[in-house]
């Protein structure tokens, strides 16, 4: 993981184009074309690509990833540091990608009751 001096994130996140890609669990995230993820819910995010580095494309409270559990697709938060104190950031856009609380991955709002 690289995490340069300069390597930190204004507000939520939702700009956050640095080189971090571990999660605050230390687990390795996962390219965000990894086959397992549903990729054409980002389409048109210029952030999001064949890389695994960390990154907030639904305006959650700070940057995340995909990672592998034991097998299972999961999100977590990633260990990418605030630049400022955060402040109190909402989710500004809607993605088809449900993340849930437990950190599973349901594919709509309707699935979302599983997790």
């Amino acid at each position: 993981m690289y995490s340069g001096p300069n390597d930190c994130y204004e507000g939520n996140g939702e700009s956050y184009i640095g080189f971090v890609s571990q999660t605050v669990e230390e687990k390795q995230c996962l390219p965000w074309n990894y086959y397992r993820i549903p990729f054409k819910d980002f389409e048109g995010n210029e952030s999001i690509g064949a890389h695994n580095y960390c990154r907030n494309p639904d305006g959650d409270r700070e940057p995340w990833c995909f990672v592998n559990d034991k097998g299972n697709l999961r999100w977590d938060y990633c260990n990418a540091k605030p630049c400022s104190e955060p402040g109190t950031d909402f989710p500004s856009t809607f993605s088809l990608l449900y993340k849930c609380k437990n950190r599973n991955i349901c594919s709509s709002v309707y699935s979302s009751s599983l997790c």
